[in-house]
């Protein structure tokens, strides 16, 4: 039996625990999602009393390479505006040096779950609410 070494196990609790927001204005309220870079959790913006969507990266990143794909990221979808963009409303870094960009929160189903069920070559053509199928 392989065991996982001290080192990976850190790396694993590491990521499980909830990040650090004290020292922001942010205050986590759940976890929505994971993904390769990071997670996304729901927080409460106590400046402006709202509910927001926070995507941090995973873990530390020693080189840099995956906070400044982040804020890449973050800087990009913050120039843009489309109703099918969600706003990016700040971006900052936590005292561990996990960097993070806070959104609007929109409710509603994952794309998966909203297109189960629609053909592939209309979801990819057709606006799903439409009721348009080819």
């Amino acid at each position: 039996m392989d065991f996982l070494s001290d080192k990976a196990l850190a790396r694993l609790r590491e990521a499980e625990a909830p990040p650090d927001f004290s020292a922001t204005r942010y205050t986590l309220r759940e976890f929505l999602a994971r993904g390769g870079m990071g997670a996304v959790y729901l927080a409460q913006d106590q400046a402006l009393d709202r509910s927001v969507a926070i995507k941090i990266l995973g873990s530390a990143d020693p080189d840099g390479a995956f906070a400044e794909r982040l804020n890449q990221e973050a800087r990009v979808l913050a120039q843009l505006e489309h109703p099918g963009i969600v706003p990016v409303h700040d971006a900052g870094a936590l005292p561990d040096g996990r960097v993070f960009y806070v959104m609007k929160f929109v409710q509603g189903k994952r794309l998966d779950q909203f297109l189960a069920g629609v053909p592939a070559q209309c979801a990819l053509r057709c606006h799903p609410m439409s009721g348009a199928h080819p």
